[in-house]
């Protein structure tokens, strides 16, 4: 009975690599495997293309401990159409009030105390509009227009920055406005040079994260 089994396999395995070849040509199958699918997505022939009731949700229940565990990395290799991946996603909603961003968003069967949510607020770019105040109070934006202004002969700030009394009434003015005025350090190209450089140096800094991110214990 063995030996006839390792006969049937040999014999199919000899067959199969005659009428396909070399197992090893992964385009050539590739390509071959296309030609013979007629339709795609729902109710379609490609293997991997699932409702994701009977895909991603049953790798779900296996993997979730490991998915949802904020201490592992979680890499995706792989093909297709997004399918899967988008069941996953949770709906999304954003609305903006006068002092602030909501993010609504579902995450069926996980407790509301098991999430936590990690936000980095976009900073807001410095420009000739932005008040005194507002460069000063950028920990990038105040470093470039003190270097910029330097210090006077008694070591304390120049120009604007030099009295703690001229702060108290200008603080609330563009930066641009203060270059019309002489005698303050403050000049158009200061401004634009200190614009460009800032907000580049921001944006070189600044990595590509989410807003937000929602991590769960498994349940």
């Amino acid at each position: 009975m063995e030996l006839l089994k390792s006969v049937k396999l040999l014999s199919n395995v000899l067959f199969y690599r005659l009428k396909w070849g070399d197992p090893g040509e992964v385009d050539r199958h590739w390509e071959n495997y296309w030609r013979s699918i007629e339709k795609t997505g729902r109710d379609g022939q490609v293997l991997w293309d699932n409702e994701p009731e009977r895909a991603s949700a049953e790798d779900l229940k296996r993997f979730k401990p490991l998915i949802l565990d904020p201490t592992l990395p979680l890499l995706d290799f792989g093909c297709g159409n997004g399918r899967q991946t988008q069941a996953w996603t949770p709906p999304l909603d954003v609305w903006e009030n006068e002092d602030s961003v909501t993010y609504s968003f579902d995450l069926p069967g996980i407790p509301l105390e098991d999430i936590t949510i990690e936000a980095t607020p976009p900073a807001v770019p410095l420009s000739g509009t932005s008040t005194l105040a507002e460069w000063l109070g950028d920990p990038g934006g105040g470093q470039a227009l003190r270097d910029a202004l330097g210090t006077g002969p008694d070591g304390r700030p120049a120009g604007i920055l030099g009295s703690e009394e001229l702060l108290a009434i200008i603080g609330n003015m563009p930066l641009g406005t203060l270059a019309a005025f002489p005698g303050l350090g403050v000049t158009d190209e200061l401004v634009a040079t200190l614009v460009t450089a800032v907000n580049e140096r921001r944006a070189e800094a600044t990595p590509h994260r989410p807003l937000a991110r929602a991590a769960a214990r498994a349940t």
